[in-house]
């Protein structure tokens, strides 16, 4: 499953397979929109305008999570994997990697965190995959 925005709207697609085994995107809800992705400009800007709120909505929500799971995040923006560590209490609540190609920095992390590290594609993921 893929989740995505379309540049300059605001709702969210996912990607499923329909009854046919093709590919089609619907719209998501029910989720938070608050999201830092990437490493462009916006490392530069966490302190600026937008990416201010976002980034302490984003330690907010790593204080009051239960669990942590991140996706595909390749652990190359270090003020990001600092804030994983100093917000998410991952000595007593469980986190979960998924990357089906794991590099340097995903294992650091991983390790760092706890992490359990999952390295299938998300379609290949059963449920006794997970533990949290």
């Amino acid at each position: 499953m893929l989740c995505e925005k379309k540049p300059g709207i605001g709702d969210w697609y996912k990607e499923i397979k329909n009854e046919n085994n093709e590919y089609e995107k619907i719209r998501c809800s029910g989720f938070m929109k608050t999201m830092l992705t990437g490493t462009k400009t916006k490392v530069r800007a966490y302190g600026f305008n937008i990416f201010k709120n976002l980034f302490e909505a984003f330690e907010q929500n790593l204080k009051e999570a239960e669990a942590l799971l991140i996706i595909d995040y390749g652990a190359k923006d270090e003020k990001i994997n600092n804030t994983l560590v100093k917000c998410f209490d991952y000595e007593n609540k469980p986190s979960l990697m998924i990357d089906l190609y794991p590099g340097e920095k995903v294992n650091n992390l991983a390790n760092m965190l706890h992490a359990k590290l999952i390295s299938k594609e998300l379609d290949e993921i059963k449920k006794e995959d997970i533990d949290f």
